[in-house]
């Protein structure tokens, strides 16, 4: 276990930001109808959304990261920013001396899919998720290995495809939380116990021109946990590191 002490290592600091918001509409989860009744406006093709909306906004700066699950577990979870911070903070976990092959790992029992797990609450991940995030992983080393971060720091301040993501320090990231929260919903074959009210938060990487998000739900533990498999928009490739800097 790493000495990573959250209240010592750690400070977080809440606001708020103005952000004009567009993204694609998912009508599985939320109609165009729906949405322009909440005043956003929809394009002709009723395919996106945007809105000049004011977001909650968090600022996480650490002294010093976590080292391993046990120091994920210390991050807290008593708020909606919690579980992105912990999610962005268990991809930093990952180093090109954790590298693995996927025939030699127990991907179920290896630390980052357990990190995942941890803080996707009673959500549970499907094995085939677990085996596909080492492969991801694995991948992203594929641009990020002539660089000296050492780790996977796209979504800290100062790091970007121009400097091989190495990032400021101390190390911090702001998260904020998207425009609408999507409606509890009963129960499907997918989710036989239904599924909880959940809520977009945000991260905009520097390498990159989009946002990323998870979604987030609040337990009956009075803890919020991330949903489903939306842990993995966080894994998404960036861009390549830029020759020459």
């Amino acid at each position: 276990m790493g000495d990573f002490n959250f209240e010592r290592d750690c400070s977080v600091s809440f606001g708020s930001i103005t952000k004009h918001i567009e993204f694609k509409i998912n009508s599985a989860e939320i109609t165009a109808t729906e949405l322009e009744n909440m005043g956003y406006t929809i394009s002709s093709d009723k395919q996106t959304a945007s809105k000049d909306v004011t977001c909650d906004t968090a600022t996480y700066t650490f002294e010093k990261l976590p080292e391993d699950l046990e120091d994920i577990k210390k991050i807290p979870l008593d708020n909606k920013f919690g579980p992105m911070a912990a999610c962005i903070c268990t991809i930093a976990l990952y180093t090109p001396e954790k590298k693995v092959s996927i025939q030699t790992v127990d991907y179920k029992t290896w630390e980052i899919n357990e990190a995942f797990d941890y803080l996707n609450g009673k959500c549970e991940i499907a094995n085939v998720h677990k085996q596909n995030t080492v492969d991801i992983l694995n991948n992203a080393f594929g641009y990020n290995t002539n660089t000296v971060s050492g780790g996977c720091y796209e979504y800290f301040d100062g790091a970007s495809n121009t400097n091989g993501y190495i990032p400021n320090k101390p190390y911090s990231f702001t998260i904020y939380e998207g425009p609408y929260f999507i409606p509890a919903k009963a129960a499907t074959i997918a989710h036989p116990n239904g599924e909880p009210e959940k809520h977009m938060i945000f991260v905009e990487p520097e390498g990159d021109e989009s946002a990323r998000y998870i979604d987030v739900y609040h337990s009956g533990d009075g803890n919020w946990y991330s949903w489903d498999i939306s842990f993995k928009h966080l894994l998404a490739s960036m861009k390549q590191v830029s020759t020459g800097w």
